[in-house]
C-alpha cells in the first residue's frame, strides 16, 4: 500500500481503518526521506493532527509516534515543511495539551518527545512554543521518576532532543531542575540493546548539564556503548538505531567525531553497507557521510572504498540528499579517473610469528597508549570548547634560534666529520 491509500484511510469514519493507516505510515516513515515528502504532498499531516482528538488511547499514541517520524529523518535531520504543517494545523497546541493534561504517563512522555521533534532545528516553531506560558520543563522532568522504565526512557529522549545543538534549551532544563547521572546508569547497564543505545545517545547530548559526572567521561562511556553494539549486535533494528545515533552525534561537537573515528567507527559502519536490510544500509551511509568531514575519517573511508568499490554505490545512493564531504567525493572521483586498482590485503612484511607487539622493548619509563581505554576516549572527547579561551596578552612568542653556518662547520671539522 502506498502513502496516498494510507492517508485515505485516515479520511474514513472507521477507527479500524484509522489504525491501519497510522500503523502503515509509521512503518514507511522509518525509511527514506522521500516518504516524508509524499506524506506532505498528500496532506497527511492535517489528517494525522486530527487523529490526536480521537477517543481511543491506542490511536492517539500511534499518531503521536507517527508525527515524530514525520518531522525527523535519519541523523535527526528535520523535515521543515512537515514541521510547519503541524504548527499551522494547531498540532503544537494539541500536543502541548496532551503533555500537560493527559491522565496517561505514556501519552505525556510521547507528546513531549514529539514536541521536541516538531521544534528541532526550526526556530519559528520553537519561538511559538517558547511564547506559550503553558510550556515548561517542570511538566516533563517528573516523568523521569516514573515507575515504568519505558516512560523514563521516553522522557530522557524528549529532553535530549530539546537540548540537541541548543544551548538555550539546555540552560532552561537546568533552571527547571536538570537531570542526574543515575537517570541513565540503569539503562546503560541494561540487558536490552535498544535501551543501552538510547541511553548512550541521550547521556552524550545532555552530558554538559549532568552535574554529578564529567562530560568527557559520560561521552566516552556513551560512544563506547554505541560502537560496541554496532560491532556485536545481530539485530537489524538495533544496528539501524546505533548507526542513526552515530549520524546524529557526528554533527554535534567536534570532539565527539574525533572519538568515534579513533575507535574505528568508520570501519564498522562501512561493513554495514553490505547489509541485506535497506534501513541498516541507509543509516550507515548517512553516518559515514557526516563522519567524512573529519580528515582522518575521510582517509579511512577512501581506503575502504578502494578495497571494496562495489559498496560505494550504496554509500552515494543514500547520501544524495544528505551531507557528505566534497573533498572525499573529489578524491574518490580522482582515483577513478586515474583507474587505480583496488587495494588488496597483503601479508605484512614483519610476520606476527617473528615479532609480537609485546616483545618490543620501549625505553625505560615509556608506556604504549591503550587506544581502546576509557581514558583515551575521554581525552579524545575533550574538544576545544572544554578549554578556557586563551588570552592574547598571555601568549608567549616563539623564537627560532639558528646556529650560524660557520660554527656548525667548525664543530664538524673538530670532530673529523667534514
Amino acid at each position: 500500500m502506498g502513502v496516498n491509500m494510507l492517508v485515505g484511510f485516515l479520511r474514513s469514519v472507521s477507527w479500524k481503518l484509522h489504525q491501519v493507516g497510522i500503523e502503515g505510515l509509521g512503518v514507511l516513515l522509518q525509511g527514506p526521506s522521500d516518504v516524508r515528502n509524499a506524506v506532505f504532498s498528500a496532506n497527511g499531516v492535517n489528517h494525522l493532527v486530527r487523529m490526536l482528538c480521537s477517543e481511543r488511547e491506542n490511536i492517539v499514541l500511534s499518531t503521536i509516534r507517527v508525527l515524530r517520524h514525520v518531522c525527523l529523518g535519519i541523523g535527526y535531520i528535520p523535515h521543515y515543511k512537515n514541521q510547519i504543517a503541524i504548527a499551522n494545523s494547531r498540532g503544537l497546541k494539541f500536543l502541548l495539551a496532551l503533555m500537560i493534561h493527559s491522565p496517561s504517563e505514556a501519552i505525556q512522555a510521547e507528546a513531549a518527545y514529539t514536541l521536541s521533534a516538531v521544534v528541532l532545528g526550526n526556530s519559528e516553531n520553537l519561538e511559538i512554543l517558547s511564547q506559550s506560558s503553558a510550556f515548561q520543563y517542570r511538566y516533563i522532568l517528573p516523568l523521569l521518576y516514573s515507575s515504568e522504565e519505558e516512560i523514563r526512557l521516553l522522557t530522557a529522549g524528549a529532553l535530549a532532543t530539546f537540548a540537541f545543538n541548543n544551548v538555550s534549551e539546555q540552560r532552561a532544563i537546568i533552571r527547571a531542575g536538570g537531570v542526574r547521572w543515575h537517570h541513565f546508569q540503569p539503562f546503560l547497564q541494561s540487558s536490552k540493546e535498544i535501551h543501552r543505545i538510547q541511553a548512550a545517545f541521550q547521556s552524550i547530548v545532555l552530558s554538559r548539564i549532568i552535574p554529578d559526572n564529567e562530560p568527557a567521561n559520560i561521552t566516552a562511556i556513551g560512544i563506547r556503548t554505541i560502537v560496541d553494539t554496532l560491532e556485536r549486535s545481530q539485530a537489524h533494528h538495533t544496528l539501524a538505531l546505533a548507526a542513526d545515533c552515530v549520524a546524529r552525534l557526528a554533527h554535534t561537537r567536534a570532539g565527539i567525531t574525533a572519538a568515534l573515528v579513533s575507535i574505528d567507527a568508520v570501519g564498522v559502519l562501512f561493513q554495514l553497507l553490505s547489509s541485506s536490510v535497506v534501513l541498516v544500509q541507509s543509516c550507515a551511509a548517512v553516518a559515514l557521510g557526516y563522519l567524512s568531514f573529519n580528515h582522518v575519517a575521510e582517509r579511512q573511508l577512501l581506503r575502504r572504498c578502494r578495497k571494496k568499490p562495489h559498496l560505494v554505490g550504496n554509500l552515494l545512493l543514500y547520501t544524495r540528499k544528505h551531507k557528505i564531504s566534497p573533498m572525499f567525493l573529489a578524491r574518490w572521483k580522482h582515483s577513478q579517473e586515474l583507474r587505480l586498482p583496488a587495494i588488496r590485503n597483503k601479508p605484512a612484511l614483519v610476520s606476527s610469528m617473528h615479532m609480537k607487539f609485546s616483545e618490543v622493548h620501549p625505553l625505560p619509563g615509556f608506556q604504549f597508549p591503550i587506544l581502546n581505554s576509557e581514558d583515551f576516549l575521554t581525552r579524545s572527547c575533550k574538544s576545544r570548547s572544554h578549554r578556557e579561551p586563551e588570552d592574547s596578552s598571555k601568549r608567549t612568542k616563539t623564537t627560532l634560534e639558528f646556529t650560524p653556518m660557520h660554527q656548525s662547520l667548525k664543530t664538524h671539522t673538530k670532530h673529523g666529520r667534514l
